[in-house]
């Protein structure tokens, strides 16, 4: 099932920072929201029409339990966007024209603890890592086939922010909590603009209200045709032997920023049953991975994950590519992590390289 989900009104995803009362003021925020933000919100809709089964959640006979998210995206008017991958540069880094940095064996380039057998090299002057851009679907399939140029659009063509001052109030009398003044950001979404899901495993009518965010702003959803496009084509691969591994969610592994089926020792390791050796990594800074249990009251355990827009780079050693088309657009997460692959986290899209 496909959903757009329009906010009537602004929207607050609070990032995983440490927030201290009396030591810290702004509280960040975490845009595009996490993936489990979407899946507790189309739980917690279920439940809101289905308040007598809500003692079920979380037990075997969860009615959500089939829940699974498959894709997230941004769309304006008739356009869909997704966030920029890390191997890309623009000039000043502003939005534009985007050139993907070329891939080269790491030779002598001076003392370095980088692990991998190849560096992502930018050789242009005064292009950097843009910020607060997003490529649309058709540009995204223009990476993702390793062309020369590819254009980004501006956030602020989709989305605002709007600053506001916070005070924490005392329970007992409702009085101005000394040290807890603070200020966070609100998201507006121009006109016919907001997110686009991809789900299966529970049912919903073709149209309502659902709560999203962390002040509970209603949001209007609506289904949409099963044909309308949503997912960049993966590109011909018969002509290389190195890929590209997008990640347009954040993926959670055991061991930090290596997958779990590498090794890392040899930064080799297989995949359904495709032996590939990892080459080269162009990633953000990690991020925290949090909720609310609304069972159980309580906070969930942070963990740390890669973010989105992280690229991996492997060279295939042996195997048939075909067998992973059927993880483009799906979650690569295994193992311990492989729970949170329901929430959409570690949806990633594959794409060719060749080696300058």
């Amino acid at each position: 099932m496909k959903i757009k989900i329009e906010p009537f009104d602004t929207l607050f995803f609070r990032s995983g920072h440490p927030f201290r009362k009396g030591q810290d003021t702004y509280t960040g925020v975490q845009f595009p929201p996490l993936p489990s933000v979407f899946y507790g919100a189309l739980r917690t809709l279920y439940f809101s029409r289905h308040p007598d089964e809500i003692e079920l959640a979380h037990t075997p006979d969860d009615p959500t339990k089939n829940l699974e998210i498959n894709l997230i995206s941004i769309y304006c008017e008739e356009w869909i966007y997704f966030n920029t991958p890390n191997d890309v540069v623009t000039e000043n880094g502003e939005c534009g024209d985007a050139f993907i940095l070329d891939l080269q064996q790491r030779g002598s380039l001076g003392y370095s603890n980088y692990p991998l057998e190849y560096y992502l090299i930018n050789k242009k002057e005064n292009f950097e890592r843009p910020e607060n851009c997003f490529y649309s679907l058709e540009s995204l399939e223009e990476y993702l086939r390793n062309e020369e140029e590819i254009l980004l659009i501006d956030a602020s063509e989709i989305i605002t922010t709007e600053p506001k001052i916070g005070l924490q109030r005392i329970n007992t009398t409702h009085t101005s909590d000394e040290g807890a003044l603070y200020t966070y950001d609100l998201l507006r979404f121009k006109s016919n603009c907001g997110f686009l899901i991809d789900f299966t495993g529970l049912e919903l009518p073709d149209e309502g209200i659902l709560k999203l965010g962390g002040e509970g702003k209603a949001s209007r959803f609506r289904v949409i045709k099963d044909d309308y496009k949503i997912y960049p084509d993966m590109p011909d691969l018969n002509d290389t032997n190195i890929i590209k591994l997008v990640f347009i969610t954040p993926a959670i592994f055991k061991k930090g920023w290596i997958p779990d089926w590498i090794d890392e020792t040899t930064w080799e390791g297989e995949f359904e049953g495709v032996h590939m050796k990892l080459i080269a990594v162009s990633m953000g800074r990690p991020i925290a991975i949090h909720g609310y249990d609304i069972k159980k009251r309580m906070p969930k355990p942070s963990l740390k994950a890669v973010p989105c827009g992280s690229v991996y780079y492997f060279k295939i050693m042996e195997g048939d590519l075909t067998r992973l088309q059927n993880f483009h657009g799906k979650s690569w997460l295994q193992g311990k992590f492989k729970n949170y692959a329901k929430q959409g986290f570690g949806i990633g899209l594959i794409g060719k390289e060749q080696v300058k």
